[in-house]
């Protein structure tokens, strides 16, 4: 996909030069862990994005955020399916990242990039009801609640609803 450059950030594909900030960023980062479905990981040299790369280039969307100041990549936007002109969106920030509205800047850019070239018509995008920091984002970007999963997510010893939200882009 293209890269797409906001005031802050370039969301770019990922590569497997991010992964050391991931792993510190996401995957070592047990704040993060409590609302991202990924397991967590000890060591580096256990961490393989080769999976998420591969699916990339099979045409799914895995973006990386960047920080346009320093280059660090702080987190992943990420395409969780696709369905006729709706897809799901996923994402992931580093913890010391939150509260800055990087993941809302980022989300805005996908939109406003999805709606210029008209690919999707339907955004969706789901989060643990414990995650009330993806509930703010996805409600500032202009997501509305649709549905709530009849099934639980236990995580971190925490039943979790999912709860989903749509926009409609055109």
């Amino acid at each position: 996909m293209k890269a797409i450059e906001t005031e802050r950030l370039i969301l770019r594909d990922i590569s497997s030069k991010d992964k050391h900030d991931l792993f510190i960023n996401i995957f070592h980062d047990k704040k993060v862990l409590l609302y991202f479905l990924a397991n967590y990981i000890d060591n580096e040299d256990d961490l393989s994005i080769d999976a998420l790369i591969s699916r990339m280039n099979a045409g799914k969307i895995y973006y990386s955020i960047i920080l346009k100041e320093n280059g660090e990549c702080i987190g992943i936007l990420d395409e969780q399916k696709r369905e006729n002109n709706l897809i799901e969106l996923g994402y992931a920030i580093g913890s010391k990242y939150w509260n800055n509205g990087y993941v809302t800047e980022a989300l805005n850019g996908v939109l406003n990039f999805f709606k210029k070239g008209k690919l999707f018509k339907y955004i969706e995008a789901g989060f643990l009801g414990a995650n009330i920091g993806s509930k703010k984002v996805l409600k500032k970007c202009g997501f509305k609640f649709y549905k709530k999963d009849q099934e639980t997510i236990f995580r971190n010893g925490i039943n979790n609803a999912v709860y989903y939200y749509l926009k409609e882009l055109y």
